[in-house]
């Protein structure tokens, strides 16, 4: 089986910086010291979708697509899975690093699902059943 070479699109050069915001993001916004969780997966998460991005605007393929789809979700995701017990004075800082983290991944996840069914190899792929 030959697999063609996608050209690389803006989506991928958006994904990249949303990613390089998501690093960043913690000391934009002034993420508080004192829960190194936030910070550990912030950073990784942010890592984690800058490295694939930047994979593929240098290789673009469709898998690279369907992890950042992947990260984007567990993302939105994870702060209604992982519910932290947050006191009043954080209360208004843990709503906007949700709202900053849940508003770049539905970024994220509009660009994938972009670039996949662009691309229409995965629609024929779930088509014939994989």
């Amino acid at each position: 089986m030959t697999y063609k070479r996608l050209p690389t699109r803006w989506q991928d050069c958006a994904s990249l910086s949303i990613g390089l915001w998501l690093l960043v993001s913690p000391w934009a916004i002034n993420y508080p010291n004192d829960n190194e969780l936030v910070w550990s997966v912030s950073s990784w998460i942010a890592t984690a979708i800058m490295a694939i991005a930047l994979f593929t605007v240098c290789l673009p393929n469709i898998w690279s697509e369907c992890l950042i789809f992947g990260i984007a979700a567990w993302t939105i995701a994870s702060p209604l899975i992982v519910n932290q017990d947050v006191t009043a004075p954080d209360q208004r800082l843990y709503q906007l690093m949700m709202i900053d983290s849940v508003l770049a991944s539905v970024f994220l996840l509009v660009f994938s699902l972009w670039v996949i069914f662009e691309d229409g190899r995965l629609q024929k792929m779930v088509l014939r059943g994989l």
